[in-house]
Order: structure tokens, then sequence, then C-alpha cells
């Protein structure tokens, strides 16, 4: 075979590759491009219109990813973080509601109030009568809590020095002034330590000494 066929076969050669090769390109652009005919449409409206969907993305014009459309359907507005703790507050305050500060001030001056006595100043002070109940029963759980809780709970009495647990009632008389609140308080410490109130008592000494 000359070297005049061959170079021409080669030449050949080289047309066909770049002519699949430009066909392949053009093939790929032309897959990139979804038809018109297959591109996916919005639901049809009652009047037969395409409607316009909501949700596709925006383009960003400072580049990068595009923004989401903002997910809020029609009638429903956008939650404002500051409207938060208004409305909260808004929810709390429902009618009828009874601040239990006001149950606490008069039971502190009425220990033990007569259902009549109980009735007649939450009527004064223009209170729902069962609300005020809920809420004087709800305090009362709670301080039948604090006396059975604590580091004391369970403790045998018998081991309790009774001369430590009346320093210790006299100690946190300055506290309180429930026998049953002072009790409890002492109890806790002594159940820390049981000499806990002798050893306040020579710390208290001490300290005053050195003044």
């Amino acid at each position: 075979m000359s070297i005049e066929l061959l170079e021409k076969l080669a030449d050949e050669i080289d047309k066909k590759e770049k002519d699949d090769g430009d066909e392949n390109e053009v093939a790929a652009k032309d897959k990139k491009k979804e038809p018109f005919s297959k591109m996916k449409k919005a639901p049809v409206g009652e009047k037969g219109h395409e409607q316009t969907v909501s949700n596709v993305p925006e383009k960003n014009p400072e580049g990068g990813e595009p923004k989401e459309a903002p997910d809020e359907r029609p009638g429903e507005k956008a939650a404002n973080p500051e409207e938060a703790p208004q409305q909260e507050m808004q929810e709390h305050e429902q009618p009828g509601s009874v601040d239990p500060s006001i149950i606490i001030d008069f039971l502190a001056q009425n220990p033990a109030p007569a259902d009549t006595d109980f009735h007649q100043f939450v009527e004064s002070q223009g209170l729902d009568t069962p609300t005020a109940e809920s809420v004087a029963y709800m305090l009362a759980g709670k301080y039948v809590m604090l006396l059975r809780g604590g580091k004391s709970q369970g403790m045998d009495m018998s081991t309790v020095d009774p001369q430590q647990l009346e320093m210790g009632m006299r100690v946190e008389a300055e506290h309180s002034a429930d026998p049953a609140t002072q009790k409890k308080i002492s109890l806790d410490h002594i159940a820390e330590n049981p000499l806990y109130y002798q050893y306040l008592a020579e710390m208290e000494k001490k300290i005053g000494e050195q003044k």
C-alpha cells in the first residue's frame, strides 16, 4: 500500500471522528434543554388558565443559591417574633384568672380561714370564686409537698436531738412565722449534720467576739 493511500485514509478517519464528535456535542446540548411539551405545567384553574406555581425558587440577584419562595398559605400571616411574648401574655390573662399572690396575702393574715371568710374576701376583690378556690387548693398542695420533701424526707424522728430541733426552730423563726415551716427547715439542716445548729451557734459567737 502506497504512502499516498495511507495518508488519504488517515485524513478520512480524522474527518469522520471530528464529525462524530460534533454530532455528540449537539445531542448533549439538546438533551439539556427539555422540550416545552414535556415541561411540568401548573394545575389548570376553573377558567381553564394555567395557574402560576408559587413555590418556584426565585433568582438571587446577588448570585449563589436561588431564594426559596415563602411557604405562606392564603389567609395566613407570617409569624412576627416581636408579637409572640405579647400573644403569650394575652393567653395567660384569661377572664376569671386569679393572681396567686392575692390568695397568699390573705392566707398569711388568715392562716385558718372559714369558708365564709374566704368567700367574702374573694367577692370583695371581685374574683371568680371557683377559680380562687382552685388557686387556694394548688397552694395547699405545694405547701404539703414542701413539708414532705427535702433532705429530711423519711427521717426517723427518734434519731433527732430535741435540743437541736428546738435551737433550729428558734433560728428559722427569723425566716418564717409558720411553726411547721420552721420545723421542716430545721430538720433539713439536721439531716445534713446532726449538730448543725450547735456549730452555727459557735460560729456566730466567734464572729461576735471578733467585732
